[in-house]
This record gives C-alpha cells, sequence and structure tokens, in this order.
C-alpha cells in the first residue's frame, strides 16, 4: 500500500476538501458498492448451487456469517474439487477469478474503511491507523483512490459478475 505521512492540515481546510470532494467521489463509491454487492450476491449463489445440489437455503445458512474473503476462498476450493479430474485450462480460469475477486475485496474493503474527511488533493485517503509496538508511534496507512480508480473498479466488478455467473453455470454440480 502506499503511505502518506500525516499532513498536519487544519480541521477548516481538510473540510472544506472534504466537501468539494464529496460530489466527485460519492456516486462512484455508491455505484461500486452497488455493483460489489452483485457480485457478492452471484459468488453465494455459486456457493449454494455446490453446497446443495442447486437448492440456496442450506448454502446461505453457511455463508451468512462468512466474510467475503472466506466466501472467495470456500468458493476456489470448492470448485477447484469438481475441477480437478477435468480441464487444466478450467482450473487456471478459476484461479484467475480468484485473484480478480480478492482484489476487488481489497478496493471495496480500503472503500468501505476508508477516513474520506482525509483526503489529500493527491487521492490519498487513510485507511489504517496502527500503533507501532516498538515504539509506540502510530502509523497511517494511505491508498490512492482517485474517481477514475473507482470508475475502472466498476467496470471490473462487472466483467468480474459475468465471469463468474458464465463459470458457475457451466460447472456441473455433483
Amino acid at each position: 500500500m502506499n503511505q502518506l505521512p500525516n499532513s498536519g492540515q487544519t480541521k477548516p481546510v481538510a473540510k472544506r476538501r472534504f466537501n468539494s470532494q464529496l460530489g466527485a467521489y460519492s456516486g462512484l463509491i455508491g455505484t461500486f458498492i452497488m455493483n460489489w454487492s452483485k457480485l457478492e450476491h452471484e459468488l453465494d449463489v455459486a456457493i449454494s448451487k455446490i453446497l446443495n445440489d442447486g437448492e440456496h437455503q442450506v448454502g446461505y445458512l453457511i455463508l451468512e456469517s462468512l466474510t467475503a474473503f472466506k466466501k472467495i476462498e470456500l468458493f476456489h476450493k470448492l470448485y477447484l474439487e469438481i475441477e480437478k479430474p477435468k480441464s487444466k485450462s478450467n482450473a487456471i480460469k478459476l484461479l484467475s477469478l480468484k485473484y480478480q475477486l480478492t482484489d476487488l475485496n481489497s478496493f471495496k474493503n480500503s472503500i468501505v474503511h476508508a477516513n474520506w474527511p482525509t483526503l489529500s488533493k493527491s487521492g490519498f485517503v487513510r485507511t489504517k491507523a496502527r500503533q507501532q509496538e516498538d515504539d509506540g508511534s502510530i502509523e497511517f496507512r494511505s491508498v490512492l483512490i482517485k474517481p477514475k480508480t473507482i470508475r475502472t473498479q466498476i467496470g471490473n466488478a462487472k466483467k468480474v459478475t459475468a465471469a463468474l455467473t458464465r463459470y458457475a453455470t457451466k460447472a456441473p454440480v455433483n
């Protein structure tokens, strides 16, 4: 992750920047989150299909307490088990899909957990604060998130949703 030192901005400057950037970011963030939600729903359906012969109820009971990362891992393991005796190219497609899902999940976490009032002019936003064990100092982690980045990730979410749906539809169940 890219790091940005504490900018030392005064609160009024940070507040003005936040208010001025609100319009550029909020609609895109909402669109990304809605597309992520659709993607996560398709992931849930794909997992549920495998867990209970196409019936979703049992799968949803299992999935309700899992994080998105754990769902991605479960999806990969279940479908890899199905693909193992079959085509090597399908296993490679599955691994690629796992990496794409993981990348989108990481971006989603950055969006959701960002401390948006810390957004800098250059597009860095604080996502974490962690105390160092050795000296007690606070380390801020920031990521670069610009409107263009969010638009790109919206497109990626749509593509991965379609790829996931195609993959799960073609995979045999049991």
